[in-house]
């Protein structure tokens, strides 16, 4: 059965909360382990058709939010079961 995955690649919102050395511009990809193949990619949460979904699953789980325009990174996706 896939399960609703919340992956987040957290940056200049660090920075914002007091933590240095961090990233400016993080991406995510997420690749099949078996084949290599790209399952999703994101660079810049926001710029994406399902950033209000990002938003709600990040509230769902109580985690900090990324403002409007953040370079943070985020994938939110249905994962079957598997390696």
């Amino acid at each position: 059965m896939p399960k609703r995955v919340l992956m987040r690649g957290a940056g200049p919102t660090l920075a914002a909360l007091g933590v240095s050395g961090v990233l400016i511009d993080p991406q995510l990809t997420l690749l099949n382990q078996a084949t290599g193949a790209v399952i999703a990619t994101n660079d810049n949460w926001g710029d994406t058709s399902d950033a209000s979904a990002i938003a709600a699953a990040t509230a769902s789980v109580g985690a900090f939010t990324f403002p409007a325009g953040s370079k943070d990174a985020a994938l939110l996706l249905n994962l079957s079961p598997g390696l």
